[in-house]
């Protein structure tokens, strides 16, 4: 370790998932002493914001972060002059700001000397904590992931957030050790992350990881010698989540009480599903019979987007339609957003920080998309990985939302889009 400043970021980050975990307890069991996730991370944020300052004055780091800064403080500012109240809007700017905070903090010399704990020791301590929520959930400890049962999600209060915390970390994970992790080490932990993801029970999480799985696979099927390998994870993975889907029978004498989670976090409509399936001397209802329950009810749509497009036409019925050309620029800020959030990143940032937030929010989702065509110049099929991966959050990030403005997950997006840096470098690097 170079310097005490990278052993306080690094203890912050550690820290991370255990300070949302201590914050959904207290929620949980109804202690009312404010967020402590949000004071832990507005916190780091002062401390990397000093260490910046400090450490790279006259760079081109604090140059960068200083013209996010100013763009976040001037739609503030708009919000706090037209609504009044903008202490929404100070929460949202300091998730953004932290996770840019994070990324060149880091990125000032690539972080050569800390590989393994950004990319290895991290992301797997994260998926540790994350994992063993998700289970506590599925036996009563905690929350489930949905009011009717379905699914886990522990201490976690935000479960659609927690779905791209565990879908990032395995993402990380999995690039970083797929050309050196012997085979045996790489399917073992695709056995457990799907059990994992399934457990947790969100389409994000599932879906999203057999698509990482399904990227590996291909990449491990064109790479000589590697040619059942590919092939090989996609069925443990199948198997896996197999085995999972009737882990609630399994579980069902584990389970402990009855914790509801609150209904405010998913749709009106989606409830139905709570009531449709708690029938007397049923087993309780897994993540297929959701599913299987909003097809036939509700038709494919509204299963992919778990009805968030009804919240968009709420929303611009009662606040887009009435935005003015200022609105459009810098947003009305999230008290004057008083509906139900739409859950699609883009739209909801457009409402809150108007188009100028959503350059902010989204730029460490282009520098990954930047670094993924860098990389196909000099290496096409790590390249096209990569950009697979990036496309995948993106599509999470417009279907289901809580990626680019989560409080929970905004520090694994930081450290993927380190990652692409990494590569982007090395790759030039081989090339010379």
């Amino acid at each position: 370790m170079r310097s005490v400043a990278d052993k306080v970021v690094l203890f912050f980050l550690f820290g991370w998932p255990l300070i949302d975990v201590i914050n959904g307890a207290v929620v949980y069991y109804g202690y009312d002493i404010g967020s402590v996730s949000a004071a832990y991370k507005t916190l780091f944020f002062l401390v990397l914001m000093l260490f910046l300052i400090v450490r790279s004055v006259g760079e081109k780091q604090t140059q960068k972060i200083s013209l996010f800064l100013s763009a976040i403080v001037l739609c503030v500012l708009y919000h706090h002059v037209s609504s009044g109240v903008n202490t929404e809007s100070i929460s949202w700017a300091v998730r953004a700001l932290l996770a840019i905070s994070i990324y060149f903090y880091f990125l000032r010399d690539n972080s050569y000397g800390l590989r393994k704990y950004l990319y290895l020791y991290l992301p797997v301590w994260y998926l540790l904590v994350a994992g063993f929520n998700v289970v506590l959930g599925n036996i009563g400890i905690g929350e489930p992931q949905y009011s009717n049962g379905v699914g886990g999600k522990g201490f976690f209060i935000a479960g659609n957030e927690l779905s791209f915390f565990l879908l990032a970390s395995i993402s990380i994970l999995m690039l970083a050790i797929v050309n050196k992790l012997k085979y045996p080490g790489l399917t073992l932990l695709t056995f457990v992350a799907s059990v994992i993801f399934t457990l947790q029970g969100t389409k994000t999480t599932l879906a999203g990881f057999l698509c990482i799985v399904s990227f590996i696979s291909i990449y491990l099927y064109i790479k000589p010698l590697r040619i059942f390998k590919g092939a090989g994870l996609v069925g443990v993975a199948l198997l896996a989540v197999v085995m999972a889907m009737k882990a609630p029978d399994w579980m069902g004498d584990l389970t402990v009480s009855e914790n509801p989670s609150d209904s405010s976090s998913i749709s009106v409509a989606e409830a139905e599903i709570a009531d449709a399936s708690v029938v007397e001397q049923k087993p309780k209802p897994t993540v297929l019979d959701r599913w299987q329950h909003f097809a036939k009810e509700k038709g494919i749509a509204f299963l992919i987007l778990s009805g968030r497009s009804e919240f968009w036409d709420k929303a611009y019925d009662e606040k887009v339609r009435h935005f003015s050309p200022l609105d459009h620029v810098l947003g009305i800020g999230g008290e004057a957003f008083d509906i139900h959030r739409i859950e699609m990143d883009p739209l909801d940032i457009f409402v809150v920080y108007g188009i100028l937030g959503l350059f902010v929010f989204y730029f460490l989702m282009y520098r990954m998309f930047y670094c993924s065509f860098r990389i196909l110049r000099y290496s096409p099929m790590e390249g096209s990985l990569l950009l697979a991966v990036s496309l995948l959050f993106l599509l999470v990030s417009i279907v289901a939302g809580h990626v680019v403005n989560s409080g929970v997950s905004s520090s694994v997006l930081a450290i993927a889009a380190l990652y692409y840096e990494k590569r982007r470098n090395e790759s030039v690097m081989v090339s010379v």
